[in-house]
């Protein structure tokens, strides 16, 4: 009778395998407050010219806007009229927004980019939730010249700001704005915040997230990034196939566990 508890054991062992990731993702879930979205927007500004280091030819400013329901990205890129080790330089405007991160990166000259990230969603359950806000600034020479960034959440159905943190060294007109002002805690003046808040939620209200990134380059290079985590939007689409596949399997092993069993004894027989 060995045989059949080792096709028993090996129901066990399917079903712990195939819960296993699912079970990790549950656990990964728990250190943040699921939402559930309703939507969401992304977009993305770059804008560049440049100058052919050859024969002088002018590449004229071009500007490009794209919206997307999905995280996206775009770039630019222009020779700038200088060579270096024999590889012209390059003017690049490169926008990313995602959900809960954006980013930007700028350089050397003529050339703009902003990041833009807007979720609207609602929580699974009533909860005081810590939320982390990192951000970081670099480049060459001066990081803080030519940057700005926001976080702000909105509670929608209150119709009331929970927070907004934002910073603005320099706007020259990007599609969308922010106030003029510095609130971030910068660790030791900058350029990098790296803070954590509680914030109340109530599964009732629909909440707006935005997150802005944005710079401008002028005979220098600027890299945005902002983060936001604490927040997790679920479900995520690879769990519950993965949950349902297991679940199938483990239902068709335990059928097909006695059905060998059986035929195992008719030989013994």
């Amino acid at each position: 009778m060995k045989q059949p508890k080792q096709l028993h054991s090996l129901f066990v062992i399917m079903a712990l395998t195939c819960l296993m990731p699912t079970l990790f993702t549950i656990q990964v879930y728990a250190q943040s407050l699921s939402v559930s979205a309703s939507s969401a927007q992304y977009t993305t500004y770059v804008n560049a010219s440049g100058i052919d280091p050859y024969n002088g030819n002018i590449f004229p400013e071009v500007s490009r806007t794209n919206v997307s329901a999905t995280p996206i990205s775009d770039e630019f890129a222009f020779p700038n009229g200088y060579i270096f080790n024999g590889v012209p330089a390059t003017n690049y405007a490169i926008a990313n927004a995602g959900l809960f991160q954006v980013s930007d990166v700028t350089g050397w000259g003529g050339a703009a980019a902003e990041a833009v990230s807007e979720l609207l969603f609602s929580p699974v359950a009533d909860q005081i939730q810590m939320l982390g806000i990192e951000m970081a600034l670099t480049g060459s020479p001066d990081n803080f010249e030519s940057s700005a960034g926001q976080v702000v959440l909105m509670d929608l159905t209150a119709n009331s700001q929970l927070w907004n943190y934002s910073f603005v060294n320099y706007w020259p007109g990007y599609p969308v704005q922010i106030p003029t002002g510095d609130n971030v805690p910068w660790s030791g003046g900058g350029p990098v915040a790296n803070f954590t808040f509680d914030t109340s939620f109530l599964e009732s209200h629909q909440y707006e997230l935005m997150m802005i990134a944005a710079s401008q380059a002028g005979g220098d290079d600027e890299y945005v990034q902002i983060q936001l985590t604490g927040l997790q939007v679920v479900p995520e689409p690879a769990v519950l196939p993965l949950f349902g596949t297991c679940i199938f399997g483990a239902a068709f092993l335990r059928r097909l566990v006695p059905a060998v069993v059986i035929q195992y004894r008719i030989k013994r027989r």
